[in-house]
């Protein structure tokens, strides 16, 4: 930190420095609030107090200390709004103190030019303490606390995912749960959204009635948004604290589950079909059936859309829907014009829907593969190319452990029909390694088969199958490597000697593969889109 004594040296010989800016518009004050020096805020301040002319009358220290707080750089930052920037509390303090000894300035909370105030610059900066001391030392009843877009500090607070800030914030400012922002949006419509589960249930637990609250734009609620990004606590949590939620339409005529068919992963799918599926209120079943204005149901969009071909590859799911009636579910049905109209709506959805910069779910923007989609056919082929010769891998790992089950190390007794070796651990530990490289490739070769028995392929879960069962054939390879080296040294284990310089060979497989591992590109990588 600069030395107190060389500064007020310099200050005496040219007091005009106090306020002159640099090149952003900068003045002294700015810079030290900036880096935290309070010392040298409190001596800035202090100094501006002293007259800098024997001609000028004392009551213009007033004037000359507000000049000082009020004074902004290019980007209408006073020396507030820097010390908010970074968390600066002892840097408040002066400041507040210098305020209170001078009646309040309440241009000094007024927004910058980008509509921040410094009470939302600390809230979405993660500064907890700096809100609590600017909300004790101030007017909080009158204190600004806007952002842009019409945003609050509290909307700041759930961005930033503080939830400390939050509880600060609806303390002093309890009406902030129901202040929207351009878009007629809450606080809890972006805690929904961005999945701030412990935030949503605090703003609930403050005031439940901003759950029925909907978006300009759209009509949607939290439950909506909470839906759309597949964050299945966040919509249980609304659920239990607004029930009546379940039945609010956007302006599309959508409920709920239209989104959350689409952005949940299979397993929180049955939690939540489940639920309806058992249900005896009958209001809650017809959510199943709701149309929406173009006349498809949530359960079109189970079938035509991405939610699909996740419920066909998982058989529990798949079996649980046949015996409760869902069978075209799992097995589909031809209906081209329903089809084009859910694959219509979720790209609308994919490409304009977003909170605060952040989109909706993935699954909501993965590509069908249509007559008309060159791009993403191409990709497609590039993924099948690959697939095929993966399958060939995974097939021929499966037929050599296979062939080796049976033409076991050390061969038979010819009476009995037995392994000779069969009491030996390194045949046992040969036979398990063998076995499971065999299961490995099986499940590998199962999921190659799944992908290419669909017609309807997403291009990300179809990446996400090929990449699942390199990973399996990965495995059955290592498994294979095992086998090798255990049956070799069950063999040579006469010559100890040589049968742990064999095996070490074998194993010296996996040396390598760290190696090519590190040292080369994978072969698939994530698709750009």
């Amino acid at each position: 930190m600069p030395s107190l004594n060389f500064l007020r040296q310099l200050v005496d010989k040219c007091p005009s420095l106090l306020l002159q800016p640099n090149l952003n518009g900068e003045i002294p004050l700015h810079i030290a609030a900036t880096n935290g020096h309070s010392a040298i805020v409190k001596f800035l301040i202090e100094r501006t107090k002293l007259p800098q002319d024997e001609d000028l009358e004392k009551n213009l220290e007033a004037t000359r200390v507000r000049q000082m707080l009020t004074m902004r750089d290019d980007q209408g930052n006073t020396a507030l709004h820097k010390a908010a920037r970074y968390g600066q509390v002892e840097v408040l303090r002066e400041l507040m103190k210098a305020l209170n000894s001078h009646h309040h300035y309440f241009s000094i909370f007024s927004a910058n030019k980008s509509g921040e105030t410094p009470l939302y610059i600390a809230a979405i900066e993660k500064y907890p303490l700096f809100v609590a001391e600017l909300l004790h030392t101030c007017n909080s009843t009158s204190m600004p606390y806007g952002g842009p877009h019409g945003r609050t500090a509290l909307h700041a607070a759930v961005m930033a995912g503080y939830k400390r800030t939050t509880e600060i914030l609806l303390k002093e400012k309890m009406h902030l749960a129901k202040e929207t922002d351009d878009k007629r949006r809450t606080p809890l419509h972006y805690a929904a959204h961005l999945g701030r589960r412990p935030i949503a249930k605090l703003l609930l637990e403050t005031d439940a009635s901003a759950a029925y609250m909907t978006d300009e734009e759209t009509g949607t609620t939290a439950l909506h948004m909470a839906a759309w990004r597949g964050h299945l606590g966040v919509m249980e949590d609304i659920i239990t604290y607004c029930p009546g939620c379940r039945d609010i339409v956007d302006k599309n005529g959508r409920n709920y589950l239209h989104f959350a068919i689409v952005a949940l992963e299979a397993t929180q799918f049955m939690i939540l079909i489940k639920g309806y599926i058992n249900s005896e209120e009958i209001s809650l079943r017809n959510l199943l059936h709701q149309k929406d204005v173009n006349g498809s149901t949530p359960l079109d969009v189970i079938n035509f859309g991405p939610t699909h071909l996740r419920v066909k590859s998982t058989i529990y799911a798949a079996s649980y829907l046949k015996a409760h009636g869902f069978g075209r579910l799992v097995y589909g049905i031809s209906d081209p014009k329903m089809e084009k109209l859910v694959q219509e709506m979720l790209k609308e959805i994919g490409d304009k829907a977003e909170v605060a910069g952040v989109p909706v779910h993935n699954s909501f923007r993965e590509c069908f593969v249509g007559k008309d989609d060159e791009a993403t056919g191409e990709k497609i082929e590039i993924l099948n190319k690959a697939a095929d010769t993966h399958l060939l891998v995974a097939t021929l790992v499966a037929t050599v452990t296979f062939t080796a089950a049976f033409t076991v190390p050390g061969g038979y007794k010819s009476e009995q029909g037995t392994a000779t070796l069969s009491r030996d651990s390194a045949f046992k530990a040969f036979i398990i390694t063998d076995t499971l490289a065999f299961v490995f490739s099986l499940l590998a070769i199962a999921l190659h088969f799944t992908v290419a028995s669909e017609s309807r392929k997403l291009v990300q879960l179809l990446l996400k199958h090929i990449q699942m069962a390199d990973y399996l054939t990965c495995l059955a390879m290592a498994a294979m490597v095992i086998a090798f080296s255990t049956g070799t040294y069950a063999v040579l284990e006469s010559s100890s000697g040589f049968a742990i310089a064999a095996c070490s060979l074998g194993i010296s497989f996996f040396a390598g593969l760290i190696i090519v591992t590190f040292n080369s590109r994978p072969v698939i990588r994530p698709l750009d889109y």
